[in-house]
């Protein structure tokens, strides 16, 4: 039988570090259309919806805190990277997944697209079954 892929090295990379901040790589969440769209329409058409995104990315670390396997991590490119939970309408239920890559300089995490719910959870599964709420089927 052949052996288990194996996707990581070190484990703490599939833990989010909740002394790092995330920074949201605008440019390609808001500026690229495909991406935009991504954001849920009654987001999209307000004023604010940057202001939406970085509440929803302050609640979202406050509760990773609070519950550490909220960050999924998934596996893509080589690199392993976190799917975090995005609440933009209702504080309660995710909307979108933040895909955040771990980043030495500066110590931070780097916010690069938003994923909907059900391409989050088909890339989460590379690694194992999400042991998460916000993330299932």
């Amino acid at each position: 039988m052949p052996h288990r892929a194996n996707y990581f090295t070190n484990p703490s990379d599939l833990v989010f570090d909740t002394n790092r901040e995330i920074i949201p790589q605008w440019h390609h969440i808001i500026n690229n259309p495909e991406n935009f769209n991504r954001i849920p329409e009654q987001v999209r058409l307000g004023s604010n919806y940057q202001t939406v995104i970085e509440g929803a990315i302050k609640l979202a670390q406050k509760k990773i805190e609070a519950n550490y396997r909220l960050a999924v991590p998934q596996y893509y490119k080589g690199k392993i990277q976190l799917l975090i939970p995005l609440c933009l309408i209702d504080r309660n239920r995710a909307d979108l997944a933040l895909v955040v890559t771990k980043s030495e300089e500066p110590k931070c995490y780097l916010g690069h697209t938003c994923l909907p719910l059900d391409w989050a959870y088909n890339n989460a599964r590379l690694i194992a079954r999400p042991d998460s709420d916000w993330l299932q089927p």
